[in-house]
């Protein structure tokens, strides 16, 4: 089973990405988009903390193992992850309950289901990314 570990990872956070949209556009009708976005992080934080705290999270760092291939990291690799958190983490759950909240459900659910075309269209004309033929 353990080599099923990634299917069984995307499937989930398949299911849970199109959970999360419908339940908060849900949530939107009674509650400020930037209320939701905290909600959700305050959430996830206390589910990650959870994780490191129990037996489960030797298990986890454990198949996670990369020791052999990890790099020191920088000053400018924590400029990017600044970055990244900035966009990823503050940002983009801003941006996304704003126009889910302004939006109807049809529409939300297909610029949703857009996104990761144009995650793949942003990577290969700007950032010059190339597929192979298997993916």
């Amino acid at each position: 089973m353990s080599h099923h570990w990634g299917y069984v990872s995307a499937v989930i956070s398949a299911i849970l990405f199109g959970v999360s949209s419908t339940l908060n556009k849900i949530a939107l009708e009674n509650t400020n988009p930037t209320v939701i976005a905290g909600i959700i992080y305050f959430v996830a934080g206390i589910f990650l903390f959870a994780i490191y705290l129990s037996p489960l999270h030797k298990k986890i760092l454990t198949k996670l193992d990369t020791s052999e291939t990890e790099t020191k990291i920088t000053k400018k690799d924590y400029r990017i992850l600044t970055l990244v958190i900035i966009c990823g983490s503050i940002t983009a759950p801003l941006l996304l309950l704003n126009g889910l909240n302004q939006t109807t459900a049809i529409n939300a659910s297909l610029l949703l289901n857009g996104e990761a075309l144009f995650t793949v269209l942003i990577a290969f004309i700007f950032l010059k990314e190339r597929c192979s033929k298997r993916e």
